[in-house]
């Protein structure tokens, strides 16, 4: 974020010195330059808009760095896809309920999946533009020789191919039926678990350095698993207490003489 905003700074500043030099050159005694002048020279006694339009813009936005955005995206989309299926597993009703409107969520959840997959899959496909190390094909769906972090790339290919693996058993639930899809649907758990861990124990510069728990990234790959895992918990609590109401166990006495 701050990279954007200091290129989109620079942009403006560029497109004022543009401004500010074609106004003047039109007709130096026209009202536009006579008002446009003081700015100008102003800001050229500075020297920071001459340095700016002279040099190109500093764009340190590396490959590793880019591929290392979209996995976090991909995390982020997966983390919202699974929270809106917890709260269709709870019934939930937005007009009932916050934001009390009606909308139909069971499509955005279907369409946070289908973003997932798609941001997920363009995640390590980026690293084929990657100069050291090298990747090929090969090395992204088969990681396990991959050239960096096979082991944690292996897991990273295992989530992939799981959550293609749900979206795609989705599409077909009708045909599939309720019973086997349900019992399909729950491997997004494994996806996600395994998702987690690579983004988690995975090195964004490749050079196996320790896990940096507090970096930025990292810290929103931890709040989101932490909010999976808390409404998960009590998801399964839930289901146990209607799942004892439905079937309640009654205590007999025993017979007396």
């Amino acid at each position: 974020m701050p990279l954007l905003v200091e290129v989109w700074m620079e942009t403006v500043r560029n497109c004022i010195q543009v401004f500010l030099d074609s106004s003047v050159a039109g007709d130096p005694r026209s009202p536009l330059s006579r008002i446009v002048s003081p700015f100008r020279e102003t800001l050229r006694a500075s020297g920071r808009l001459n340095a700016y339009a002279c040099s190109p813009l500093p764009m340190s936005l590396t490959v590793l760095d880019l591929s290392a955005y979209v996995g976090l995206a991909a995390v982020g989309a997966i983390t919202l896809n699974m929270l809106l299926g917890l709260l269709m597993a709870f019934r939930y009703s937005p007009h009932r309920s916050w934001p009390h409107h009606r909308f139909n969520y069971f499509r955005l959840h279907n369409w946070t999946g289908y973003i997932a997959l798609t941001v997920s899959i363009l995640h390590p496909l980026i690293l084929l533009f990657n100069k050291n190390p090298c990747f090929l094909i090969l090395d992204l769906v088969y990681p396990v020789h991959s050239p960096a972090q096979p082991l944690d790339n292996s897991i990273g290919a295992i989530a992939l191919y799981l959550l293609a693996f749900v979206i795609i058993t989705s599409y077909l639930r009708i045909r599939l039926g309720r019973h086997l899809w349900k019992s399909f649907h729950f491997s997004i758990y494994f996806a996600a678990a395994a998702l987690f861990w690579h983004s988690l124990f995975t090195d964004p510069a490749l050079k196996n350095a320790p896990v940096a728990w507090f970096d930025g990234g990292k810290l929103f790959v931890e709040s989101c698993l932490l909010l999976i895992a808390a409404i998960s918990l009590w998801r399964l609590r839930h289901a146990r207490k209607k799942a004892l109401r439905a079937h309640p166990i009654f205590h007999q006495p025993a017979a007396s003489d």
